[in-house]
């Protein structure tokens, strides 16, 4: 866990539509670690299952993550 995250205080990521990316965004649900990794994905018709997936795996490998939402 990063040092400046409260102890046992995980994310909420989420992989959907700009519409619904964008409205958990404005609820502050965003965030870019020091490693240049966001905690969403929006997806668009050009966006490929296996740009999904490979998103999707790094989520779950991701330490600071507690909920992933797939719309």
């Amino acid at each position: 866990m990063q040092g400046s995250k409260a102890k046992g205080t995980l994310l909420v990521s989420v992989i959907a539509d700009a519409t619904t990316v964008t409205g958990l965004l404005l609820t502050g649900i965003g965030e870019r670690n020091t490693k240049g990794q966001q905690n969403f994905l929006v997806v668009d018709r050009d966006t490929t299952d296996a740009i999904i997936e490979n998103q999707l795996k790094e989520l779950i490998d991701r330490d600071d993550i507690g909920v992933i939402l797939i719309s």
